[in-house]
């Protein structure tokens, strides 16, 4: 009776510690880059003329293999102005983007801060919240590069595991 106590007890203790191991395994996030082609940009003015909350600008371009003009897919946003201050021209617009590639899609969101007719001069930081595909319960975070003056602009995403 004990020998068998003893044998389950450490039959248990050995699933539990291959399980806790397995579980318990760091795995490397997953890094992505790409370039964004020239957008074409439609907007949609809703309130006054200029900048006013609630306006909507789609852009759609094609996503390029890194440093190359080989196209791998496509990307849109869907930015909605939420705050405009009219005597500066700055606006804060939240911003869906999609990314199509060959093997799924990913989607990702953030609040950017532009001023009205100039295209971004900084960084823009993206939170990664799904994806479909290969792209399944994706999360993780995605950086845009400038757009002003640019042909193509840099993005690196960054999954988690």
């Amino acid at each position: 009776m004990r020998r068998s106590i003893r044998r389950i007890f450490i039959g248990v203790t050995a699933v539990g510690l291959c399980a806790t191991g397995v579980a318990g395994v760091a795995h490397a996030a997953t890094e992505i880059t790409m370039d964004f082609g020239a957008p074409t940009r439609t907007v949609i003015d809703s309130g006054p003329t200029g900048s006013s909350v609630g306006d909507v600008i789609i852009t759609t371009g094609d996503v390029l293999q890194k440093g190359t003009d080989k196209r791998i897919g496509y990307y849109t946003t869907n930015q909605t102005t939420v705050r405009a201050d009219t005597s500066t021209g700055k606006v804060i617009r939240k911003v869906d983007l999609s990314i199509v590639l060959p093997k799924g899609s990913l989607f990702a969101t953030s609040l950017i801060r532009a001023t009205e007719g100039s295209p971004p001069t900084q960084n823009m930081n993206f939170a990664v919240v799904g994806g479909l595909g290969k792209y399944a319960g994706a999360r993780g975070t995605l950086v845009h590069g400038p757009v002003a003056e640019q042909k193509t602009f840099a993005v690196a995403i960054t999954l988690l595991p």
